[in-house]
């Protein structure tokens, strides 16, 4: 049989998508000068790379909006009297828009 070979973007469309994600922290000296941000089901996390421990935790029931630009993500917690921007410089800010969105989506009724 003659079968044409898959091209790659076919392959990569089957790669389950990736929920870790390096990043700097800008404006922000809780954090080290890079993390990786744990985005799942429940909330996003902030983790250091090399303990492995876990920074802050972003529950999506305290995550008022986020967004991206083509090289940041920034996420906005608190409520609608008092709310806190943190910003972390990466190249997969909208990879990591859709995640977020999908899994917020995916929470509301």
């Amino acid at each position: 049989a003659n079968r044409r070979p898959r091209s790659k973007r076919a392959r990569r469309d089957l790669e389950p998508p990736r929920r870790y994600f390096f990043a700097e922290p800008k404006q922000n000296r809780d954090f080290p000068s890079e993390v990786v941000l744990a985005i799942n089901a429940k909330g996003i996390l902030v983790v250091d790379p090399e303990s492995k421990e876990f920074l802050q935790e972003y529950p999506y029931t305290q995550v008022v909006t986020w967004g991206h630009s083509a090289n940041s993500f920034v996420v906005v917690t608190g409520n609608a009297v008092n709310q806190k921007k943190v910003y972390f410089k990466t190249e997969q800010g909208k990879e990591m828009n859709v995640m977020v969105r999908a899994y917020v989506e995916a929470l509301v009724p």
